[in-house]
């Protein structure tokens, strides 16, 4: 299935699909701490800081659901996302780069709600705490982690397929 960015005049109204992919991968992109970067993760995806560190705008151009299979337990999709990503690199210089990434995703199968879209904030099931995701998905008070795919996707495995830079300016 395309959900070529293109396709949609606004993607907020006409694609939910295509938003909720876009905000995990905002996440991933501009976080700026391993709490952070996993915030909406069930792997570690702490080495992609360095990837993205001086990303300063990032667009996704095209968003492609290449694979789903669902079992008793659990959902599992994959999705192709094209990056269009500026950033400023250490000698000052502004640079554009394309890259391609594959995005894999999991969810209980008994998930029906979009619970997670982003950084949202939720109770702790254990002692009625706010959990911010921002902060990272255990509770600061009794330590309960929250399991994302009881919620929403929950992101698998992310890898950067390929990347090549479009334009340097000096």
């Amino acid at each position: 299935i395309d959900l070529s960015y293109s396709s949609f005049a606004n993607f907020h109204g006409e694609s939910p699909l295509f938003f909720i992919y876009y905000l995990k991968l905002s996440m991933i992109i501009y976080a700026k701490t391993p709490k952070q970067i996993n915030a909406l993760s069930n792997c570690d995806l702490s080495k992609f800081l360095v990837d993205y560190k001086n990303i300063f705008e990032a667009d996704v151009t095209t968003l492609k659901l290449t694979a789903y299979n669902r079992n008793n337990t659990l959902q599992e999709a994959t999705t192709e996302a094209k990056l269009h990503l500026i950033e400023q690199n250490a000698a000052g210089h502004i640079v554009e780069h394309e890259s391609l990434v594959e995005l894999k995703l999991v969810k209980n199968t008994n998930c029906t709600t979009q619970a997670i879209r982003g950084p949202e904030i939720l109770r702790c099931k254990c002692c009625g705490a706010t959990l911010s995701l921002l902060e990272g998905k255990a509770c600061s008070y009794c330590g309960q982690e929250l399991n994302l795919v009881d919620y929403d996707w929950a992101i698998s495995e992310y890898t950067i397929k390929n990347s090549k830079i479009l334009i340097t300016r000096v």
